[in-house]
């Protein structure tokens, strides 16, 4: 029996026994609850059902209005029982009791749970969660269409590039092995494709800096080779655009006796999997940010530039012409590196924190207004950070986590980790901090599950005694205020 059978025969039988008077009033509406919720949570049925409607011509966009009707129907099929069933008043008519309090025109108190008992908001707060079976510094994550979390190489248990992947499961908690790339590679790009695969690119390991790429499919758990790169780069970005192609852009290529960034950029394409060069930036550069815009273009930000400013501090990539464009001057101090950008809700990005050349890390933040191409102060951050993760909440506010502190203000006075965290009001433009992580991390990876919550995972620790440690620990952060 499917997953839509067994809803649809317990959701039939609970009513049936209702009408005969086997079932107390109660237990319809608890079984319709409990169906609804079943009915709503992440499986593994939902990514089969997205690839099956991809190879059908339909569009993945699709799967959401899918699976939201569904639980639509579910409820409403149930929300019928309930309203019609034999000497039962129906939903929103009068009260049978003349003292009871509750009416039409005064809703019950949003924060009353079953029974009426009043549920108490809950403070933002981080929880142990499974952790990794190796420790990872730098690494790269990706959310894939069923929920779960793929996290990929970089530096693990203190070794050099490796090609090792793993699973987070955030219905259980726990951490699974997948296979490995196909190629060692560490300081490489990822991006999540249209179709739910995941494209890593480039990256260097003990022979050098690498053009080549390979696909992770979630359906079959392998990696497979795709068409390399015109040119063998590292600490570059990947960006998916609309169309469903990803743009390369900047990164280190192999230019003895000194690396230099590289204004090349070129675009995959995942239908015939192949690269074609694309306009060129007008500066050069590597750990910089890219964004993608509302518009559809693509804002880079910042980064290296050959130590020496040779362009613009921001350029927007237009898809529609392949050309760049200057996008203002960042306020600075500037070029900054390491730092994070985050496109809010209302098409501005946020770009916070990094450092200057690598020297102490930075407080400061800015905003880019794609309508004016124009930078605008905000409010700086409580704690000066580099090497940070920046993630956007349900709400529209940024959580900021963790990073590379200033040695000013460090116990030990080195470049601590920290485990502090705050968050970004762009309705106020004000920083606010929130609870702090259990442990001290930066180069991590945080991730935005589906429930709304993050995940933060692996990075560089701090012990006193010790100093830099590896992490394998993960931790998973709720914004939830209990309603």
């Amino acid at each position: 029996m499917n997953r839509s059978d067994w809803l649809t025969d317990e959701l039939i039988e609970a009513a049936f026994e209702r009408r005969a008077g086997r079932a107390a009033p109660g237990d319809l509406r608890e079984t319709i609850l409990t169906l609804s919720a079943a009915s709503s949570q992440r499986s593994r049925w939902r990514l089969q059902l997205r690839s099956t409607l991809t190879t059908s011509g339909l569009r993945p966009g699709l799967l959401k209005g899918v699976a939201v009707a569904t639980v639509i129907g579910v409820i409403a099929v149930g929300a019928a029982v309930l309203v019609t069933r034999p000497n039962q008043r129906a939903v929103g008519g009068p009260s049978p009791a003349p003292d009871s309090t509750s009416s039409p025109s005064t809703p019950a108190s949003p924060s009353a749970g079953p029974r009426g008992a009043v549920v108490s908001p809950r403070a933002p707060a981080w929880t142990a969660t499974g952790a990794m079976a190796r420790s990872r510094i730098a690494h790269k994550a990706a959310l894939l269409p069923d929920g779960r979390v793929l996290v990929v190489s970089n530096f693990i248990d203190g070794n050099g590039p490796q090609n090792l992947a793993e699973l987070y499961d955030p219905d259980t908690g726990t951490w699974d092995s997948t296979a490995r790339m196909v190629v060692p590679r560490a300081d490489f790009a990822i991006a999540s494709l249209a179709d739910g695969r995941v494209l890593v690119a480039g990256g260097d390991n003990n022979s050098g800096e690498l053009a080549s790429a390979e696909v992770y499919d979630p359906l079959s758990g392998t990696w497979t080779a795709t068409g390399a790169m015109a040119l063998a780069r590292y600490r570059h970005t990947l960006t998916l655009l609309g169309d469903g192609k990803v743009l390369a852009s900047g990164g280190i290529a192999a230019d003895l006796p000194m690396p230099d960034g590289q204004a090349f950029a070129e675009l995959y394409d995942p239908v015939s999997g192949t690269w074609t060069t694309t306009g060129a930036m007008a500066s050069d550069r590597s750990n910089h940010t890219a964004t993608l815009l509302l518009d559809g273009k693509v804002l880079v930000a910042g980064g290296d530039q050959d130590g020496v400013r040779d362009g613009p501090s921001a350029e927007l990539y237009d898809p529609i012409s392949g050309t760049w464009t200057a996008a203002g001057e960042m306020i600075g101090p500037s070029p900054r590196v390491g730092h994070t950008a985050t496109r809010l809700p209302d098409g501005r990005v946020l770009v916070a924190g990094g450092t200057m050349h690598g020297f102490e890390p930075l407080a400061s933040a800015e905003l880019y207004d794609p309508r004016s191409r124009a930078w605008t102060a905000t409010q700086s951050m409580l704690a000066p950070r580099d090497a940070h993760s920046a993630t956007l909440l349900p709400d529209g506010r940024v959580l900021v986590a963790g990073g590379r502190g200033s040695s000013a203000t460090s116990v030990s006075g080195l470049h601590e980790p920290l485990a502090s965290a705050e968050v970004y009001d762009p309705a106020g433009g004000t920083w606010s901090a929130t609870a702090s992580m259990a442990a001290q991390r930066s180069s991590h990876t945080a991730t935005l599950l589906p429930d709304g919550k993050v995940l933060v995972a692996g990075g560089m620790g701090f012990r006193v005694g010790t100093g830099s440690i590896d992490l394998a620990s993960a931790e998973v952060y709720d914004s939830s205020s209990g309603n």
